[in-house]
């Protein structure tokens, strides 16, 4: 018994039979199926270029420059529209572009057609669980990544949060460029404007950025160039029409 504990311990020394050598290659195989299905139910696959001994090299996302922004299109209406001087945009609700997580390589095609796409903005909000949060910022930078690597013009996403992510949100982005920030839920209550401006405070700062796309409502920010875009939802509320 005490042989066969060893025999367990020093695998090296036991003696294999081409049956043995088979049944390895056979477990070898599955194995690594297994581990590309595992990659690629959690994305890795569209960030295996910053693998290494260790693991994962940091994100970092590079934005364009020198773009002026003259209109803004949802991901869910840019497969029916002419993108040529649009930039595509990920202000939704998270199962309406949940779609470009589960299938990024569909839509390559598509937005390379856009002047340029500003990076998704999956939810990220202090009622949610902090795991909830982190993995929000693990697909925008995730996403944000494999767009940019395969020839899309990104505008980074910079999504909104309060001073506990604010490392996490700006050790991936670089200074200067072109970014964007949404407000749509700055205008729920005093607390909420003005933990917004705070965080534009900090991206001023920290990124000194070319220009800011703003998108939601006008919300006048000084110290930065910025282009300011409506939330399509909210002419169609204010014009009686039905948000589809």
């Amino acid at each position: 018994m005490a042989e066969y504990r060893q025999l367990e311990l020093f695998p090296d020394l036991i003696r294999k039979t081409p049956n043995d050598k088979q049944e390895n290659k056979k477990y070898d195989e599955q194995l690594s199926k297994h581990k590309l299905k595992l990659e690629g139910f959690r994305n890795l696959n569209l960030i295996k270029d910053l693998a290494n001994e260790n693991g994962y090299n940091p994100i970092i996302l590079k934005t364009v420059t020198g773009i002026i922004p003259r209109e803004l299109i949802a991901f869910s209406k840019a497969s029916r529209a002419n993108l040529r001087d649009k930039i595509v945009h990920f202000y939704e609700y998270d199962y309406v572009i949940d779609r470009i997580w589960r299938n990024p390589k569909r839509y390559i095609k598509m937005l390379k057609r856009a002047l340029a796409v500003i990076g998704p903005d999956f939810s990220i909000a202090p009622r949610f669980p902090e795991e909830v949060n982190i993995w929000s910022f693990y697909m925008i930078r995730v996403i944000s990544h494999y767009l940019i690597n395969n020839g899309v013009a990104l505008i980074p996403n910079i999504p909104v949060c309060s001073p506990k992510y604010y490392n996490l949100v700006f050790d991936c982005l670089e200074e200067g460029g072109i970014y964007a920030i949404s407000n749509v839920q700055a205008y729920n209550n005093y607390f909420s404007r003005h933990q917004w401006y705070t965080f534009v405070r900090e991206v001023i700062r920290r990124l000194k950025p070319e220009a800011l796309i703003i998108y939601g409502n006008r919300m006048e920010v000084a110290g930065v160039k910025t282009y300011y875009f409506y939330n399509e939802n909210i002419i169609s509320l204010r014009r009686g029409k039905k948000i589809s």
